[in-house]
């Protein structure tokens, strides 16, 4: 527990070396787990370092070198990386039409409206194979990392969050579903609403049912094109 707990606060620490580059903290968090324990706990515990000593220099000691270290010599090299990331997302095909001009033809609206149509499905589709906290959710934090507004952040509110929301309240209205399911399904609402997470408790509705399952790829797709 004590060294959870050092790693938590070290990593803390050395984040704040990390300004206005998410991947250097990324980064500051890695090495702190992988160097905290053989060259600071360790070493302390072998030479009988009282414990809260051992706590100081794990949390304070690791996270101020490694914070140090990424602030110095990463925050520069990732800054770059996330703001190309970031261009890329707004300058993105969802954002070359200008909803205030009269002059679109069927093509110039047709071909970004799809394509956000199927960026929703593939929202939806990767959260449910486990792609979202490893694809969608950094790239969500990119967009963050300078305190402006989320794109890719508005794609998951409408095509996971609220999609989950309507099919859960929907089995909340159905007489059919057992007490434990609408249990189950008001939790799951409220929390949707109120936290945008818990997403996933909707995935074993949409599988049991193949019209739940389209209409929610369907709800997801449509969301993002209107977005």
């Amino acid at each position: 527990a004590t060294s959870t707990a050092s790693l938590s606060m070290a990593a803390l620490v050395a984040s704040f070396g990390c300004r206005d580059s998410i991947v250097a903290g990324l980064v500051a968090g890695y090495l702190v787990q992988r160097t905290m324990e053989p060259w600071v706990i360790y070493p302390c515990i072998f030479s009988n370092v009282p414990a809260t000593m051992t706590t100081l220099l794990a949390a304070g000691g690791t996270g101020s070198v490694v914070g140090l270290f990424c602030g110095i010599l990463v925050s520069p090299l990732t800054r770059p990386l996330t703001a190309s990331v970031r261009y890329l997302i707004q300058t993105s095909i969802f954002a070359t039409v200008d909803p205030n001009s009269s002059n679109h033809d069927f093509m110039t609206l047709a071909f970004p409206l799809m394509a956000a149509f199927v960026w929703g499905c593939l929202s939806c589709w990767s959260s449910k194979v486990g792609y979202y906290h490893a694809i969608h959710l950094p790239l969500i934090l990119m967009e963050l990392e300078q305190g402006r507004g989320s794109f890719l952040g508005a794609v998951d509110e409408l095509s996971l969050v609220l999609v989950c929301a309507g099919i859960v309240a929907a089995k909340v209205m159905v007489p059919s579903t057992s007490v434990s399911d609408r249990a189950l399904c008001r939790r799951g609402l409220l929390i949707n609403l109120l936290a945008g997470d818990f997403v996933e408790v909707c995935y074993p509705y949409m599988e049991q049912s193949t019209a739940v399952n389209m209409a929610g790829y369907l709800a997801s797709g449509l969301s993002c094109s209107v977005l």
